[in-house]
């Protein structure tokens, strides 16, 4: 996968989390940029579900882009944050860069669990990844 998240500020006070395209060598859409309708329905989903889903549409549809799943989860990540980011229809914001940065890394974080098919781990382990824990040395779920 060549696309990547990165974070950047479009204006002096507040920050986001914005797709880069590197075979367009252009920044794509920011993370819950016009769906905010669907961030609700995103945070409820499980990483069963997504799995579905996503496999369902690399089925069915022959220009199958796998950072869709990744926004799925990435939006996902943040809508279930504590505290919460800010988000208007440009999608989600931070007032610091420090805030968006320690995001960024708990949406990477949760993007490798789901790719690693971390779906046996329990609940509390996947959480406590996403927030800084590293498993100790020989730890299994």
């Amino acid at each position: 996968m060549s696309d990547k998240l990165m974070v950047v500020s479009p204006d002096d006070w507040e920050f986001r989390i914005q797709w880069f395209i590197e075979e367009d060598d252009d920044m794509g859409k920011t993370l819950g940029e016009d769906r905010p309708e669907e961030i609700a329905k995103i945070a409820a989903l499980s990483d069963m579900d997504i799995r579905l889903k996503d496999e369902h549409e690399k089925e069915i549809d022959p220009n199958y882009d796998p950072t869709n799943v990744e926004d799925t989860i990435a939006i996902r990540t943040l809508a279930t944050m504590k505290p919460k980011p800010e988000i208007n229809s440009s999608g989600f914001y931070w007032e610091s860069k420090s805030a968006a940065t320690a995001a960024l890394k708990a949406i990477k974080v949760a993007i490798k669990l789901y790719r690693d098919n971390a779906d046996n781990w329990p609940q509390w382990a996947k959480t406590a990844m996403v927030n800084g824990w590293t498993a100790p040395k020989g730890w299994k779920p």
